[in-house]
């Protein structure tokens, strides 16, 4: 691997940044700007008193459990339901701001170890309350994305360590790896299951589209992916459900996606759904 880069694990959660004020609160917002605070009140209560006034902390909430090819099962369900089972944790990985310095300017490197100096007393998980972690760094080597394929993560995000944090330029010094192709479409309707699962009043497959020259065009539908128990919720939530954003996973689109598979519902303030393209 290049001395130049490092390897981070790729979280499957919502960009989240925390905000601790000059009076010493915090404040969560996503990254288009929703206010998250209320949905997580054990992150807010884990960094207040711990992280000094004027920080700011970038990252991703994602969920803690022990093993990571659950987290997109936990994360199929609404975001305030996990986050009030206490599920959802705080993965740093940058300081854009320590102790009222800014640090935007100054490299990776620095702000990573910035980063280690500011979450230096920050409480770890306790019980089934999940933690704040910062992201652990791996050389940029084959073997080491194969390890974080094989621990159930997405991907990986190659970065370079002496890129400065360029704000609305979303990867700026960042290459992302996944395993499979993913991408954002919005929901358009639902269709029940058969068989069994018709007999238990499942989903079958949710019809999604995306935007084309300004329209919801549809393209297609995902019918795997999800377990029973997230089948029968998006199926007794359908109406709130029309027109939020869905990831999905698949292994190929010409006319359609091939072999599409639900990944997650994404959080509500995370993207909107005229930024789901075709493309």
């Amino acid at each position: 691997g290049s001395p130049d880069v490092w390897m981070e694990q790729k979280f499957d959660g919502w960009r989240m940044i925390a905000i601790v004020d000059e009076g010493g609160t915090v404040e969560l917002y996503a990254r288009t700007g929703t206010r998250l605070t209320e949905h997580l009140p054990h992150v807010v209560e884990q960094l207040t008193g711990h992280v000094p006034a004027g920080t700011i902390l970038d990252g991703e909430a994602g969920v803690a459990c022990d093993s990571w090819s659950q987290v997109q099962g936990v994360l199929s369900g609404h975001p305030k339901e996990a986050s009030r089972a206490g599920q959802v944790g705080f993965f740093v990985f940058d300081c854009l701001q320590a102790d009222g310095e800014d640090l935007m300017n100054e490299t990776l490197e620095v702000r990573h170890q910035r980063l280690a100096e500011i979450l230096w007393g920050v409480p770890g998980p306790t019980g089934s309350v999940a933690g704040i972690w910062t992201t652990p760094r791996f050389e940029a080597t084959e073997e080491a994305y194969q390890r974080i394929i094989a621990a159930g993560f997405e991907g990986a995000v190659i970065k370079k360590r002496d890129s400065i944090y360029k704000p609305g330029a979303k990867g700026a010094g960042w290459i992302k790896l996944k395993l499979a192709g993913t991408e954002d479409v919005v929901v358009m309707g639902f269709r029940a299951g058969e068989g069994d699962r018709g007999q238990q009043r499942l989903l079958g497959a949710i019809e999604f589209g995306q935007y084309l020259d300004g329209e919801l065009v549809a393209r297609g539908s995902v019918g795997g992916g999800f377990d029973d128990d997230t089948a029968r919720w998006i199926w007794e939530h359908q109406d709130e459900l029309i027109g939020r954003v869905i990831e999905i996973s698949h292994f190929g689109k010409a006319e359609g996606f091939r072999h599409p598979q639900w990944m997650r519902l994404r959080d509500s303030g995370d993207k909107a759904p005229e930024e789901c393209l075709w493309s």
